[in-house]
């Protein structure tokens, strides 16, 4: 299997009440926090459950320069949901055989369904960059086409991070619920870290 449950993990270092972060920051990821907490009911008591197929999950993107907090909020905001986190190096993904890689991500959305996790991608530019025109890339992109399909179906709760976001791909956009920009902590807000 592609992802064992040795892979879950529970981090009690960052909490909800840990977090510093300006304040269009903070009331996004609240706004997320509260999406993911009463999803269920928009799906089964308002009756979304009968209407829509597809974009039942809830799918994130935090973008900001290394050392801003992305990890940290998606540890804490699994903590405050009561879920392990499934942390997912691509690495374990690539295949050098024809075809492996695309059997391996296909095996990793079968792996996450109904399961009651976040599942976190750190670095997600290693996989999700815009799909070029090189023969490379045209294989390359169909491991991509087959990540965003997947993430069409996906019905969990998925965190992606990135420090590079204008290498993402496009269509990635239409598959996100969420959109995060983390900026460099100014100086009241490394004192409130650091106190």
């Amino acid at each position: 299997a592609v992802l064992g449950d040795s892979n879950l993990v529970w981090y009690e270092k960052f909490d909800w009440k840990s977090l510093v972060y300006s304040a269009p920051v903070a009331g996004q990821l609240l706004a997320l926090l509260n999406a993911c907490m009463h999803r269920d009911r928009a799906w089964k008591d308002w009756g979304l459950d009968g209407i829509f197929e597809y974009g039942r999950g809830i799918v994130a993107l935090f973008i900001g320069p290394s050392g801003t907090g992305k990890t940290a909020a998606a540890y804490a905001m699994a903590k405050e949901l009561g879920l392990a986190v499934r942390p997912v190096n691509f690495s374990t993904l690539l295949s050098s055989w024809f075809g492996g890689t695309e059997k391996n991500v296909a095996e990793f959305f079968a792996t996450l369904k109904n399961k009651k996790e976040l599942v976190l991608i750190d670095e997600c530019d290693s996989l999700l960059s815009a799909r070029g025109g090189s023969d490379t890339a045209r294989v390359y992109a169909n491991v991509v086409n087959l990540f965003l399909s997947e993430l069409e179906k996906f019905e969990g709760i998925m965190m992606l991070t990135t420090n590079l976001k204008d290498t993402l791909d496009p269509a990635l956009e239409r598959r996100i619920a969420f959109r995060i920009d983390f900026e460099k902590p100014n100086a009241e807000l490394r004192e409130k870290i650091w106190r």
